[in-house]
């Protein structure tokens, strides 16, 4: 029997499909078992034979990628990885993909067409290697319940901010846990999450859409306000810059990626924990790799309070691991609980 990752490729075009599956097959662990043209088709393969990471095109005829992705997920969950070609003004069906349960995605690198699709060999194995380690079934089936509990805002800590970090996961796990605040939230929130450029302003907007707090694409030189919700722009490090005693501006600051990754939450955390001192929120929540482990433990040294994500909700256990591995972390929450952690937090005096 073969212990080889089995993996499905939708996409309409022929001719992607075999540049898709040969450098898939490529590699000694993965065999592309199976190939569809549309959704439709995706959807018999997946009644009849055993897959285990689907990669999926989104514009196709018949049934797009979106209506795919949402009959699988209802009726037999497996890992999608959505391979789009979308760029910045067509990402939104990327993000609706992400948030409806898609794990990952990655843009093809030149168009539906990509004849350079190698660009994105080692990326698209990591992540289907990735993938494989979600037990996508279990997380399909948990249903988050978040006690929506009333409280008084004019009673909360009018002085605190909150930075939040995200990355494989995070746009499902950030739309859940911003739907919880109130439009008169009284903090700034910050949030890192991993995305190639061109996507984060479409993530805001959506974001937006879907919660009542205002959510906005973090532009450089912006005032930070409370009850605003600043997503980092992709391709650009988030810092925060105090003008005065009660002021604070957003930096975006094009650089070499840290821990891989730009933004990284690094930044963001150290500038905000040296501005903020204990009065800031430090979360971490589900997503590959360490980025933020640093960041939490500066957080922590300069009197903040921290939190992870813990491995029962977390698509990926990676970030909130190693930030709990630095001895840093205060509080180590399901997703469901931490809005209210957070409303306990801003009810105590600091």
């Amino acid at each position: 029997m073969s212990n080889k990752i089995r993996v499905l490729v939708v996409d309409d075009s022929v001719f992607m499909r075999k540049l898709i599956s040969d450098m898939l097959n490529s590699y000694d662990d993965v065999e592309v078992v199976a190939k569809a043209k549309n959704g439709e088709e995706a959807l018999s393969i997946i009644d009849k034979f055993p897959i285990d990471v689907v990669t999926m095109d989104i514009e196709m005829p018949v049934m797009d990628g979106i209506s795919a992705i949402n009959k699988i997920m209802a009726v037999k969950p497996l890992p999608i990885i959505v391979l789009s070609a979308y760029a910045e003004s067509g990402a939104g069906p990327t993000i609706e993909a992400l948030q409806m349960g898609a794990v990952d995605f990655i843009r093809k690198p030149s168009g539906p067409i990509s004849f350079d699709i190698e660009k994105i060999k080692s990326e698209l194995i990591e992540k289907i290697r990735n993938a494989i380690k979600i037990d996508i079934k279990a997380r399909s089936k948990q249903k988050l319940i978040f006690e929506r509990k009333k409280y008084d805002v004019s009673k909360l800590n009018q002085n605190l901010a909150v930075v939040i970090g995200a990355s494989t996961g995070g746009p499902k796990a950030l739309t859940l846990l911003l739907k919880e605040f109130p439009y008169n939230f009284p903090a700034p929130i910050l949030v890192v999450q991993h995305m190639p450029e061109g996507f984060t302003k479409q993530f805001a907007e959506h974001l937006n859409r879907d919660c009542k707090i205002n959510i906005e694409e973090a532009k450089d030189g912006t005032l930070v306000r409370k009850g605003n919700v600043y997503i980092a722009k992709a391709g650009y490090h988030m810092m925060l810059e105090s003008i005065d005693e009660d002021k604070n501006i957003i930096r975006l600051i094009r650089g070499e990626k840290i821990n891989s990754v730009m933004p990284s939450c690094e930044p963001l955390f150290d500038s905000a924990a040296k501005i903020y001192r204990n009065n800031l929120i430090g979360i971490i929540l589900t997503g590959m790799g360490k980025d933020g482990a640093n960041g939490i433990k500066t957080i922590k040294r300069f009197g903040g309070i921290t939190i992870a994500e813990s491995k029962n909700t977390a698509m990926i256990y990676g970030m909130p691991k190693a930030a709990i591995e630095t001895g840093a972390v205060d509080f180590i929450k399901p997703l469901n609980e931490i809005p209210d952690l957070i409303i306990k937090i801003m009810t105590l005096e600091r």
